[in-house]
């Protein structure tokens, strides 16, 4: 007598074992890229420790928009003008929205090495006239 053939299902790997795999394959692909390409930081170029991040110099250059601004566009006020106040720019044309909220910008300096725009500070904070 012959014995039977054996299928696939007697070739089965353990349970987990593909996604294991995948997750070395994985991070070997990730080194060999950080290789030949290190990661570097967004705004200067300078070296980092991973990819997509600020060095700590460029990190502490961004300027987080906080109170006072307009209650509207969410632009930084130069001074406080008291609660609910709206920059000039948001009476004169009223967005079609109710309110936004603007991200952090840089400091004051642009960053050493940036491409024109990156790092650079925000616009002026707005005044009211008066």
């Amino acid at each position: 007598m012959t014995a039977p053939l054996s299928t696939s299902a007697d070739f089965a790997a353990p349970p987990g074992l593909r996604e294991r795999l995948r997750g070395v394959f994985v991070a070997l692909g990730r080194l060999g890229l950080d290789a030949l390409y290190p990661p570097t930081c967004l705004a200067c170029r300078a070296a980092t420790g991973e990819a997509d991040a600020l060095c700590p110099a460029c990190w502490r250059a961004i300027r987080f928009i906080e109170r006072p601004f307009c209650e509207r566009l969410g632009a930084p006020f130069a001074e406080g003008h008291g609660a609910g106040v709206l920059s000039p720019q948001a009476v004169a044309a009223s967005p079609a929205f109710g309110r936004a909220r603007g991200g952090p910008c840089a400091g004051d300096r642009q960053t050493r090495g940036a491409p024109a725009g990156v790092g650079r500070s925000c616009a002026a904070p707005a005044r009211l006239a008066g």
